[in-house]
């Protein structure tokens, strides 16, 4: 993920908020994104979504005292691999995440008591179901059957007279 933050100054070197950032991201092969946001006092970071690897140059710039302020410069994104960044595994975070879930932690030197764990438990069966309601008036085809049966009624009362 990109993050960009944007800082707007004065001339006597006060932030200014509310000002609109044209920010524009050429990737390595020409193709150019544009971005618009506008900073405020909580808001003077703009996050992008995750962007494939490569190096881009950006094109920043805002209108301060009617004169436009542009700035530029390029940035290198590079996969990173969280997993690989650490490969000593971590037994005080996997405890903590075992009491937080209710569940148990166990070493090499228990494998005994997990295997005896493990087949005291009683596997729980879930069962799901789904009910709904349907009104019969939201149904079209009994609305146009009985619509059809009245309008016969009516017509063979009409018709033969008996009323």
């Amino acid at each position: 993920q990109v993050t960009f933050e944007s800082q707007v100054y004065n001339d006597l070197y006060e932030q200014v908020y509310g000002n609109k950032i044209d920010l524009k991201i050429t990737d390595q092969n020409g193709k150019v994104i544009s971005y618009t946001y506008i900073t405020s006092p909580g808001g003077t970071r703009y996050r992008m979504g995750a962007m494939s690897e490569g190096v881009f140059r950006y094109e920043a710039s805002t209108v301060l005292d009617s004169k436009r302020e542009t700035v530029q410069g390029e940035f290198l994104v590079t996969a990173q691999n969280i997993e690989s960044q650490n490969l000593t595994a971590d037994f005080g975070l996997l405890r903590k995440l075992a009491e937080g879930t209710g569940g148990k932690f166990y070493t090499t030197n228990q494998f005994d008591q997990l295997t005896s764990d493990l087949t005291k438990i009683e596997a729980r069966s879930l069962i799901h179901s789904e009910d709904s309601f349907n009104p019969l008036i939201n149904l079209k085809w009994v609305f146009f059957l009985l619509l059809f049966i009245v309008s016969v009624e009516w017509f063979l009362r009409k018709f033969l007279g008996a009323y």
